[in-house]
């Protein structure tokens, strides 16, 4: 049960991890994405100003963002790629809600465990109790009959009568 126990902990981290990472990578993908839009909206302003009347900043601009604009797109196939090979994020869902629910099982049956295995000791306790107290009265009344037989109060053949209505 313990191992159980662990390993179900271990591979919801795992998922839980997977999962987090997957959202990272979305949020990455989500900003890569909207660069390579602003890119692209800034070459098409560029590209709208007449030849004659670009700065030479602008043209030097204007033939950079090519290749800043591919940069920024191959991010994106590069980060959809990295999505893509990750586990579906309905099926890892269902797998961490199942791991949590082994979890929890697995600790309450580790926990009823605890709660019999308590239980048994107290069991046990009170049967030692119980047999010591009995022993007691076996050997008080093993010695009373003894004392009475070297009194010469008891002889054989005797019969002795217990006057306790008690369960000795």
């Amino acid at each position: 049960l313990r191992g159980d126990l662990r390993e179900a902990k271990a591979e919801l981290e795992k998922l839980e991890a997977d999962a987090d990472r997957k959202t990272e990578l979305r949020k990455e993908k989500d900003a890569a994405s909207a660069k390579a839009e602003e890119l692209k909206a800034r070459q098409t302003e560029l590209e709208s100003i007449p030849e004659n009347e670009r700065t030479q900043e602008q043209l030097t601009e204007l033939a950079e963002l090519p290749a800043q604009i591919a940069s920024a797109e191959s991010e994106v196939v590069h980060l959809e790629s990295q999505l893509a090979e990750s586990e579906d994020s309905v099926a890892m869902q269902t797998k961490i809600l199942q791991l949590r629910l082994t979890v929890a099982t697995c600790e309450q049956q580790y926990n009823s465990a605890d709660a019999a295995v308590a239980q048994l000791e107290s069991a046990r306790e009170q049967a030692e109790s119980l047999l010591e107290s009995t022993e007691k009265q076996i050997d008080n009344a093993y010695d009373k009959i003894e004392d009475a037989e070297e009194k010469g109060i008891l002889k054989e053949g005797s019969v002795i009568i217990e006057p306790t209505s008690g369960n000795t």
